[in-house]
């Protein structure tokens, strides 16, 4: 349970008074900018002998350099780069040489900002590149090249500076991007730097960007004027960078607008713009404040703090005795006086001693099941079993007709290629259906290796839906006619399939079930309905299984087809159906086609599960991230009680209540739960120091075990909004914030969702004082420019269309978004997340990875 603030804040007019609110003028750009709120912070900070404050903004692009959006961004528009080989491997040391000229192509410039880095020089015994190889290299390019290693630390802090000083000045923050051949340390050196942690096997898969405040010596003048050609992307280069990187954040769903768009020119970062008239408008909204608590479900996977005996309930309201509640003597017995209702629940037969301690602690509700109980009979398949190896994970796969469209390699892999190989790239082009085969059989392949016990089944659909199962049939099941408008019989076929054919595990069925998706091709229309009506019924009976629906097209056959100007419930019915069986259903939805994905992807919002808008080359890391965000637990139900004199300040609960009851279903690793709340009467004196806050969650383990979690924290109040916002937790407000703004614009309220945006962006940037804030207040704005930018343009245009594909897929993976993206690298948290990253694969997990050439 994690607070907005180091305070609960009452309000300056607590005592009598309005609700404090601001004027915000929506149109006005420069409110939002991230150059700007980094000047008004920094114009408070003293280097003095420390140096210049900056902030770097550091991608780490783990594994190789395949195609992602982001890598696309920061190899673009990067100030700088660390090329990375190892010593041990000759390998990457050739390829050092590839990727400064790709990132001269890339940037167009002759001389970028470069410093090589010959990593793990802690391995002098495995030494395979001497040092006078990559010191002619050095030479030969120009550029500093310094041994590093990142397991004890030496020479990264000097790397990272040499960069940043060759770095023209013009701004508080430097964008820098870690290149390198796959296992060469990028990982670690960025770890390393940035949370002081070295973590040597760090997932190949995780791409993460750490922001960290630094004081640097020796920097440049501060520049009041944009050079032409300086490896900042600048507009003047060839074919305008930031122009292209405007439509790329619109999405091609909008390419002939965004094509109607002139380059910007590239200003100083720090440089005044002339001022224009303008049109303005204002919103009058609550002025922002730190009134969240946040959950984390990845906490259900900690060891439980199992306490004996029964919870001693509140008979008013049905809080639990915890360490903040006050025991009475009363004879031999205790009155408690409840804190947050006030009943006085008497006679009560426990001491202080037996009262649970700390902040949180679970108690058990039904035991787990018995090795006897999981396993009947020697060999049998249970469905304990296969919950507990992680559920059926089914891929129901779009094979439709629109799924034969080509889409062009990026042109930023391609120059990879090229730079690489060192020949010309060939064919560019490769069909949506074959990017999301070659996707599915790369996370086939990892399965196979990390989960061999894992269940997988196969499930295609065109006009008509194809049940593969587990690839051991000769031919398909195929469904087709009227049962694909019944919603009972698809269940029903789902449930039968699964009880009659138990799909093996992914050790006996992998071969079969690549054969099958090497097979597949295109055909007829999309029957998308009917195949996740049966995907859902194959997995009901299975708690912590999940559907991956891939799709590119508009559903047009059968049950949950979507006609123009029409709707349907049914996506809203089969995502409470899974979200009752403690399934989930994910959406993969390929980018610029109408999937009607506001409708669709209801399914998952209510589920449980994840949605994305991708590129299909962006599949195979999406499919990797989505097996690492496993179910921790099911049947998942939180009740939230606050003081009396406080109430939730969410829409879709009652109003005016101190008590809230959210059904969750299935927990995912990275599900984080927010609730705002505020003070109940203005008028009425509050008359406490501290206010109490309990979650009682109760869920259930794979093993069977169901517990009930107890968290119980006293808060403490203040009535100055300075002192709460200095209190600042940037992370925990910064997702309750993208949250509320991201289900107002999927309401269609664009100058409401950004005038509530503006309003904590000024909060956050009055409070932040440390180092810790500073960064995180600097990722919230990043990593939330591509919501500004939608909603910015939805009001110069005034036509916010709420069923726009592109504007809901960026709501919807805002409003299931993870705070550790707004962590500062001073963070605890940050680096907790960091060595939570340290990868469970095998060493023969991640040679298959690197040996795949992209």
């Amino acid at each position: 349970m994690e607070f907005g603030s180091k305070f609960t804040y009452i309000g300056e007019n607590s005592h009598g008074g309005s609700e404090e609110e601001e004027e915000v003028d929506v149109l006005n750009k420069e409110e939002d900018d991230v150059s700007s709120v980094l000047a008004a912070m920094g114009a408070g900070l003293d280097g003095n002998d420390r140096g210049e404050p900056c902030i770097l903004d550091i991608l780490d692009t783990a594994g190789q350099e395949e195609y992602s959006s982001l890598r696309e961004l920061y190899t673009r528009t990067a100030h700088g780069f660390l090329v990375v080989f190892s010593i041990t491997d000759l390998e990457s040391f050739r390829q050092a040489e590839s990727l400064y000229k790709f990132i001269q192509r890339v940037q167009d410039v002759e001389k970028p900002y470069v410093v090589l880095c010959a990593n793990k020089c802690d391995l002098e015994i495995e030494r395979m590149v001497k040092k006078e190889e990559y010191d002619l290299l050095s030479e030969k390019l120009g550029i500093p090249c310094l041994e590093t290693s990142a397991k004890t630390g030496y020479n990264l802090v000097e790397a990272f500076e040499t960069l940043v000083r060759l770095i023209p000045r013009r701004g508080l923050d430097y964008k820098i991007a870690i290149l390198g051949s796959g296992a060469v340390g990028k990982s670690s050196i960025t770890v390393r730097y940035t949370t002081g942690n070295f973590v040597d096997a760090y997932d190949p898969t995780i791409e993460d960007s750490f922001r960290k405040q630094v004081f640097i010596t020796g920097l440049p003048k501060m520049e009041t004027k944009a050079k032409k050609k300086d490896g900042f992307g600048s507009a003047s280069q060839k074919g305008g960078f930031f122009g292209k990187l405007r439509r790329r954040l619109s999405g091609s769903i909008r390419s002939k607008q965004e094509n109607e768009i002139q380059n910007p020119p590239q200003r100083a970062f720090l440089e005044p713009e002339k001022k224009e008239s303008r049109k303005t408008q204002t919103e009058k909204v609550k002025k922002a404040d730190t009134n969240v608590v946040m959950l984390s479900m990845s906490m259900l996977e900690d060891e439980p703090n199992i306490v004996t005996g029964d919870p001693q309930k509140c008979s008013g309201c049905q809080a639990i005795l915890s360490s903040i509640s006050k025991l009475e003597p009363a004879g031999e017995k205790y009155h408690w006086k409840c804190e947050f209702c006030g009943h006085i629940n008497k006679d009560l037969d426990i001491t202080p001693e037996e009262v649970p301690k700390g902040e949180s602690f679970d108690f058990v509700l039904v035991p787990a099941q018995s090795e006897s109980e999981q396993c009947k009979a020697e060999g049998e398949v249970t469905k304990e079993k296969i919950w507990n190896k992680g559920g059926i994970l089914v891929y129901c796969m779009d094979i439709s007709g629109s799924m034969s469209a080509t889409v062009s390699l990026p042109q930023i892999q391609a120059e990879w290629r090229s730079a690489r190989d060192g020949i010309a790239d060939g064919n560019r082009n490769v069909s949506r259906l074959d990017a999301i085969k070659e996707a599915a059989t790369r996370q086939l392949d990892s399965l196979k290796i990390e989960q061999p016990d894992k269940r997988v089944v196969l499930i295609t659909f065109g006009s008509e839906v194809y049940i593969w199962g587990d690839g051991s049939l000769t031919s398909a099941i195929i469904h087709t006619g009227s049962c694909l408008d019944d919603y009972d019989q698809l269940i029903n076929i789902g449930k039968e399939y699964a009880s009659n054919m138990m799909p093996a595990p992914l050790s006996i069925s992998y071969d079969n079930i690549r054969s099958k998706l090497n097979d597949l091709m295109t055909t007829g229309s999309t029957a998308l309905g009917p195949a996740l009506a049966i995907s859902a019924g194959i997995i009901s009976d299975i708690p912590g299984s999940e559907v991956i629906l891939c799709t590119d097209g508009q559903p047009n056959c059968g049950i949950g087809k979507i006609e123009i100007g029409e709707t349907t419930d049914f996506y809203k019915r089969i995502g409470q159906y899974a979200k009752n069986n403690n399934t989930v259903l994910s959406v993969l939805a390929v980018k610029g086609q109408p999937v009607e994905l506001p409708v669709v992807v209801q399914c998952a919002t209510i589920s449980g599960g994840t949605v994305n808008i991708l590129d299909p080359l962006e599949m195979m890391r999406q499919l990797r991230l989505i097996a690492q965000n496993y179910s921790v637990a099911t049947a998942v139900d939180v009740t939230c009680l606050i003081h009396p004199d406080l109430e939730f300040d969410e829409q879709e609960y009652q109003s005016c209540t101190s008590r809230l009851v959210k059904e969750v279903g299935t927990a995912l690793k990275e599900s984080h739960l927010t609730f705002r709340y505020r003070v109940k009467d203005s008028k009425k004196k509050f008359d406490t120091d501290t206010v109490p806050f309990q979650v009682q969650i109760s869920y259930t383990l794979k093993n069977g075990m169901r517990l009930l979690r107890v968290l119980s924290k006293a808060h403490h109040v203040t009535n100055s909004r300075q002192i709460m916002e200095e209190g600042v937790n940037v992370a925990v407000v910064g997702i309750s914030a993208v949250q509320k703004a991201a289900k107002m614009a999927e309401a269609g309220n664009a100058a409401k969702a950004k005038a509530h945006l503006v309003s904590v962006q000024k909060m956050m940037s009055r409070g932040a004082k440390s180092s810790q804030q500073i960064e995180e207040v600097y990722s919230f704005n990043v990593e939330n420019k591509e919501l500004r930018d939608e909603l910015d343009r939805a009001l110069e245009k005034r036509d916010f269309v709420v069923d726009d594909e592109y504007c809901s897929a960026i709501s919807k993976n805002l409003r299931t978004t993870n705070p550790s993206r707004y962590k500062g690298s001073s963070s605890d948290k940050k680096s907790f997340t960091a060595l939570r990253s340290r990868t469970l694969h095998s060493h023969e997990s991640k040679i298959e990875y690197y040996d795949y050439m992209c």
